[in-house]
């Protein structure tokens, strides 16, 4: 019964996975959603993957939820490698080069298979993952009705304060459902520190490299918390 239910979370995953992708891809073509609209739909939906962190029921879990995202991850370059790097990929992925495509969508999904790897079903690395897909998700979202601009005029205070709220509720969801008895005060000071941190980065940070620099440094600043 253990390997039928984890083979069915395997496949739920991938399914949970494909189904948003393809769905966004008919939407574009169809012209009734933008391609921004949905890369910013399949950003967000993405932090449903780490539900999929605390469903399998076995000690090969990292393996397992890392497999849909990786076979994701190869399909994405190898049509980058078969269509050359000044075509669109994939209809929701208006990219004009290789490098816009290496550090948007693929940098964005190869974190969730770093965080598993280092700080699988960890407060920290929920909360990384929290930071990078809902915080960074919806700053922008935000920043479109902003009226007080940084940054060259790429970012908002509006948007950071959106960044902001969205990390620290995610995380408080994501941890108090999936690690009841986690979310103490200590761990609550430690988030609003995070999301402040991830909020000053994501503001900072150029193009696409938030979704590497984000995660990361919400991490980081977790891990120092829980040093002292």
């Amino acid at each position: 019964m253990a390997l039928l239910y984890n083979i069915l979370i395997e496949i739920a995953e991938i399914v949970y996975i494909f189904a948003i992708a393809i769905a966004m891809d008919i939407l574009v073509e169809r012209q009734k959603i933008s391609n921004s609209t949905a890369r910013k739909a399949i950003h967000l939906w993405m932090g449903g993957l780490i539900v999929f962190w605390f469903l399998f029921s076995t000690q090969y879990a990292q393996l397992l939820f890392i497999i849909p995202i990786a076979i994701f991850i190869s399909i994405m370059l190898s049509a980058l490698y078969k269509r050359g790097p000044h075509t669109k990929i994939i209809k929701f992925v208006k990219m004009d080069n290789l490098y816009e495509i290496i550090y948007g969508p693929l940098i964005f999904m190869t974190m969730f298979i770093v965080f598993t790897i280092i700080a699988f079903r960890s407060i920290a690395g929920v909360a990384a993952l929290c930071a990078v897909v809902f915080g960074d998700g919806v700053a922008p979202i935000a920043g479109k009705y902003a009226c007080n601009h940084y940054h060259n005029g790429k970012k908002s205070v509006e948007g950071s304060l959106a960044f902001f709220i969205a990390s620290l509720i995610s995380t408080f969801v994501f941890v108090s459902l999936l690690l009841p008895g986690g979310f103490t005060v200590r761990i609550s000071k430690i988030t609003v520190l995070a999301s402040v941190a991830g909020a000053v980065v994501e503001g900072i940070t150029p193009g696409n490299f938030d979704n590497l620099a984000i995660p990361i440094a919400v991490w980081l600043i977790f891990l120092l918390a829980l040093a002292f």
